[in-house]
């Protein structure tokens, strides 16, 4: 939600400034619609990924009122983030992985996004790799995989995550990609259930079958953050003792 104490005019103008800076950043169909709703943000936490990084990048949005900065929040809450973090799908601009970068005391986050604007950047933890994440880079054992909305390449990071044994989060977009024949609830509800099958089947094939009561298993868990206008599921991993 954009901050109540900037007026229309100084929100239009510094999406206007920043669109010149980077005409190259957004076709043009892209620039118009942003001009067009650049006040979207008003009312609601959450618009579409272009405005609301555009907003978290020119520190338009509120801070106590933010979907990157709640999820960033999530994901600091769920795992130790001064390890390797590889955001994938970050997007235009970075948002997510630029939050939990600055509050990194050790360790790198690398954004993988084949649509960033620029790839420079003075956050020297902050890496920004302007092409896709093919499975084929070299990922730390130990490193943390998440990604805000990464749509299309979901099921792809779930299925490098499920071989590389790699904690994840991942905040699944409402798009049905692999489904877009049934973009009702049943058919999203399909798409949540195909993005975390890789995982799930491989935690049900290792530990829930393998393991005995009071032993040590790794399961899927979810999270909302509905509050922030956001109704699809958050995914991750955690351990928990068999019953």
């Amino acid at each position: 939600m954009l901050k109540k104490e900037l007026s229309d005019l100084e929100i239009v103008t510094k999406i206007r400034e920043f669109l010149k800076e980077y005409p190259d950043g957004y076709d043009e169909y892209a620039k118009e619609f942003i001009e067009r709703c650049a006040l979207w943000g008003r009312d609601t936490s959450t618009t579409v990924s272009e405005l609301d990084q555009i907003y978290n990048y020119l520190g338009l949005d509120q801070e106590d009122n933010n979907i990157y900065r709640a999820f960033a929040d999530l994901v600091e809450s769920k795992f130790d983030i001064n390890r390797p973090i590889y955001e994938i799908g970050g997007g235009n601009l970075p948002t997510v992985g630029k939050i939990l970068a600055l509050r990194q005391q050790k360790g790198t986050v690398t954004i993988y996004d084949p649509r960033l604007i620029f790839t420079k950047t003075d956050i020297p933890n902050l890496n920004l790799v302007k092409k896709p994440f093919t499975g084929e880079e070299i990922v730390e054992s130990d490193a943390l995989m998440i990604g805000y909305k990464p749509c299309e390449v979901t099921i792809p990071m779930m299925n490098y995550v499920a071989d590389n044994n790699l904690d994840f989060m991942v905040a699944l977009c409402d798009c049905a990609h692999d489904f877009p024949e049934i973009l009702d609830e049943d058919g999203l509800n399909l798409w949540y259930q195909a993005c975390e099958w890789p995982v799930y089947r491989k935690f049900y094939k290792e530990d829930e079958r393998t393991k005995k009561p009071g032993e040590k298993v790794r399961r899927v868990k979810r999270l909302s953050m509905e509050e922030y206008g956001n109704p699809s599921p958050i995914i991750y991993n955690t351990i928990e003792v068999k019953e």
